[in-house]
């Protein structure tokens, strides 16, 4: 039952980092300072990151149209 524990953890925290790295809001890799531990309680822990406030605006339009 741990092996699918771990198994898990290691999927969660790598769709987690495919999906930071895709949506291209962040000025550097994920992996060098996401601390991710997943489980029954996730938490996502980000220090020290710069964002594309561009980026970030065109989401929010775009989510904004949306509704």
């Amino acid at each position: 039952m741990a092996f699918f524990s771990g198994l898990s953890s290691s999927i969660g925290r790598r769709l987690l980092l495919y999906g930071l790295r895709h949506i291209d809001i962040l000025d550097k890799d994920p992996a060098d300072f996401v601390s991710v531990d997943v489980g029954k309680r996730t938490t996502l822990e980000v220090r020290d990151v710069g964002l594309h406030i561009k980026v970030c605006i065109k989401l929010d339009t775009t989510a904004a149209s949306l509704y």
